[in-house]
């Protein structure tokens, strides 16, 4: 739903099952009053719902806690005593009394109360909802007990009638409350804007992602499991889920909790599968049979919301790793939904400087001075578009798609002199021939050629033929300046790929933010993963390595960042040339596996996460 939706979704609801019951109260038909219960029911089971959206937020203290879930209860009673009156029979018969949903119901208002007066005493509005509900209710049970014993005259129909309705008014009123709550915190809480306006994509996570990797995995209620409320990780756990619940939006309220209950069996499919291919491999090296491993990656996607995935990938099945699990941040967490919140919004009037296009990318890095990797010749729907002629210069070329990512669709041609070219696999050509592939290729999307640049001599042993560069994290800090928090250094460890890329099969180690030493190597988390203190393709040492003029990298990230300042936070690609590090690109939605990985541990508590919380509570 959109911000406006959520003044007018609930109103409109209750409009129309008001309508209903006062059709009911007037009807002269006999017998319309038996559609009262489950009239008021359904409002219970929205005003439910309500209460989840509440529940997930904000971080609130444990007190408050219970109490949201002792409402959510008796309104799940309520819906359950009105939905079928065999129900509210029996739970009569327990509690020794009749009239046992008229009780529950009279039960929601204190604890509602208690809740806004402990919670957030300035919420006027529904504190006033509520106690009119609570008024109705009291009278109409005080009213009823009266009739019962002959000291008011009327018929028993009416007075049924009247209670009924009275029951449904109040239910009514304390939907009311919750939509007041939940709009009201949302607004103090800046999930809400305080005017009506045009929600932005960022705002929508969903948007733009598949049913298998937007839905799942679904978000919390409470969250019980997850670090303390005023942890780092724990604040953007918090944050990411809260904008999976929108404030006052029944629909997605009711959407996440069924994708809640289906949770474990979808997690239990994707174990399956993940242990198959991975089961057998981990069990012979570390002994932790198949099924126990099936059985942590469902625990933990239950309590954590781990996707299967990443039991394998960051070394779940480690009881030292276990412990630290609520500390990971998530894929799915960052560049689906914190990543989204951050990005600057193009308008109109103003257009964020270029990240992802790479051919804007090198014209503002040139703009302000940045060292980057040049381009030499820019191709577009089949056509050369730059001002060069037809003809590609006689030195070893790197080929990739403007907007493209993950070095998907790039390619490398070292030049043989005297006009010809081959690939890293043994394809050889001339220039004619390369310019007119370059032209086929862009056919299906802009495409760059630049430079294939080699590696600073103290690194040419760490590499199997392509660029090996440094991922080098920078987030905005509290006092406005940019800040390098984690770096990774990757490495093709395949003499046939064009890319370093750590998702294209290359390996990656973890950098010394502070000093440049290398740590040892590793993949994705694949079957046959390993860690390698040497290079497995040079058998060059890479543990306890050194990159050259680091410092001069991380002082040229931090003044890249200072150019393109619209964006929080940027993952930047740097090459380490003979003469000092270039850009290679930067990237608004950085992948973080690489560096949890590489890091043998999470960083949702390092200064990333501290950032990332607090650009998120700050966003502007």
């Amino acid at each position: 739903m959109s911000t406006t939706a959520y003044r007018w979704d609930i109103p409109l609801f209750l409009a129309s099952t008001s309508a209903m019951a006062l059709y009911v109260l007037i009807s002269p038909a006999v017998g319309d009053n038996w559609f009262l219960d489950p009239l008021t029911a359904l409002v219970a089971t929205v005003t439910a719902l309500a209460a989840c959206s509440q529940l997930a937020q904000a971080a609130i203290d444990t007190r408050s806690t219970r109490l949201w879930q002792l409402v959510v209860t008796l309104l799940v009673l309520v819906c359950i005593a009105n939905f079928f009156d065999p129900a509210s029979e029996r739970l009569g018969a327990l509690f020794g009394m009749d009239d046992i949903d008229d009780c529950l119901t009279l039960a929601v208002a204190p604890v509602i109360l208690s809740v806004i007066s402990y919670f957030n005493p300035a919420l006027v509005r529904a504190r006033r909802a509520v106690w009119l509900g609570f008024a109705v209710q009291l009278v109409s049970i005080l009213l009823d007990f009266s009739f019962e014993e002959g000291e008011v005259a009327g018929s028993s129909t009416l007075w049924s009638l009247l209670t009924d309705f009275a029951e449904f008014l109040s239910v009514s009123l304390y939907l009311i409350a919750m939509f007041w709550i939940v709009f009201d915190t949302g607004r103090a809480l800046g999930v809400l804007p305080a005017k009506p306006r045009v929600a932005v994509a960022a705002a929508s996570p969903y948007n733009g992602r598949s049913i298998r990797d937007g839905l799942y995995p679904p978000p919390f209620i409470l969250g019980l499991h997850l670090p303390g409320a005023g942890t780092p990780a724990g604040r953007v756990h918090r944050i990411c889920n809260q904008a999976l619940w929108p404030a006052g939006d029944v629909i997605s309220g009711a959407r996440n909790l069924i994708l809640i209950t289906l949770w474990p069996v979808i997690a239990s499919v994707r174990a399956v599968k993940e242990v198959r291919r991975r089961g057998a491999t981990l069990q012979r090296v570390t002994g932790v049979s198949r099924w126990r491993q099936f059985a942590q990656m469902v625990r933990l996607a239950v309590r954590y919301r781990v996707p299967p995935v990443y039991y394998y990938r960051y070394d779940l099945y480690r009881p030292e790793q276990q412990r630290l699990t609520a500390q990971y941040l998530w894929r799915y967490e960052t560049k689906e939904i914190a990543y989204r919140l951050l990005y600057p919004v193009e308008t109109d009037s103003y257009t964020p400087p270029p990240l992802k296009n790479k051919l804007g990318f090198a014209r503002h890095c040139h703009k302000h001075g940045l060292r980057h990797v040049p381009t030499l010749a820019v191709f577009e729907d089949g056509s050369r578009i730059d001002s060069g002629d037809d003809t590609l210069p006689d030195v070893d070329l790197f080929l990739k798609p403007m907007a493209g990512k993950g070095g998907n669709g790039a390619e490398r041609w070292h030049s043989l002199g005297q006009g010809r070219y081959r690939n890293p696999k043994g394809e050889e050509t001339d220039g004619r021939a390369l310019f007119a592939h370059v032209r086929a290729l862009s056919l299906r999307g802009p495409y760059l050629v630049q430079p294939a640049l080699r590696n600073h001599a103290a690194l040419s042993d760490l590499t199997a033929g392509a660029l090996c560069t440094a991922r080098i994290l920078t987030c905005r800090t509290e006092t406005g300046d940019y800040e390098a928090t984690n770096a990774a250094f990757r490495m093709p460890s395949n003499a046939t790929s064009a890319v370093d890329n750590f998702h294209a099969g290359g390996v990656a180690s973890a950098v010394d933010i502070r000093t440049g030493e290398l740590g040892p190597a590793t993949d994705l988390g694949t079957e046959r993963s390993r860690w390698h203190e040497r290079h497995p393709f040079t058998d060059a040492q890479i543990a306890g390595r050194r990159l050259p003029m680091w410092k001069d990298a991380i002082d040229l990230v931090e003044r890249a960042h200072q150019a393109f300042d619209d964006y929080v936070l940027v993952g930047w690609d740097v090459a380490f040339l003979e003469d000092g590090p270039a850009l290679v690109e930067g990237n608004r939605g950085p992948d973080i596996d690489i560096l949890q990985r590489t890091g043998k541990g999470p960083i949702g508590n390092g200064r990333f996460g501290e950032l990332l919380a607090y650009n998120l509570e700050h966003r502007r």
